[in-house]
């Protein structure tokens, strides 16, 4: 009998209990409204291994409270892994702005006219209503034997809400500012 009463009130004491919510975000690419289309003329860019910041490799959104401290948000999670979310909206981006870009060699013998690294810093928000975004980019010649360009691109903007969809939406924004830095990169050259 006294296992019944004990299994009954774990029972109704389990039923009462409930997981918060968990939302779901994910990275995107706004269409713009002056869409620059890919051409025969376009720059065809090889796009290497992305390289990413390790802590940033979970499903949690991850929030900067200090220089060397984080909070990770156990209910506010990424929809797909954040480097490959990065990664899609990034090339989305630069062909909105007329750049052919793909980070994979369809045929052994396709040919680019150049190849494009990017190492990622970071990517983050933080406490101040800031979303940042640092990236050493290298952008090589089509032998990958000859460094064009080099930079250290630091982006900031101010997150426009105090919802985490405003957040996302400015961290999307950070990658299109940084396709378009790029792609006058690649056009000026």
């Amino acid at each position: 009998m006294k296992r019944i009463i004990l299994y009954t009130m774990i029972y109704c004491l389990s039923a009462c209990t409930s997981s918060p919510k968990v939302d779901n975000y994910i990275l995107y690419a706004d269409p713009i409204n002056e869409l620059k289309t890919e051409s025969e003329s376009s720059p065809k860019v090889f796009l290497k291994p992305l390289i990413f910041p390790e802590y940033l490799d979970r499903p949690q959104i991850v929030i900067r409270t200090d220089k060397g401290q984080l909070e990770i948000q156990e209910f506010k999670r990424w929809a797909e892994p954040l480097k490959s979310s990065f990664l899609r909206v990034f090339k989305q981006s630069m062909q909105q702005q007329g750049v052919n870009i793909s980070s994979y060699k369809q045929f052994r013998q396709e040919k680019f006219d150049y190849q494009l690294s990017l190492n990622v810093l970071h990517f983050e928000m933080n406490q101040e209503k800031k979303a940042d975004l640092m990236v050493h980019w290298v952008l090589l010649n089509s032998q990958n034997n000859q460094v064009i360009a080099s930079h250290i691109e630091a982006i900031t903007l101010a997150i426009k809400g105090e919802d985490f969809a405003s957040k996302i939406r400015t961290q999307s924004q950070l990658i299109k500012l940084l396709a378009a830095r790029l792609a006058t990169q690649i056009f000026d050259k």
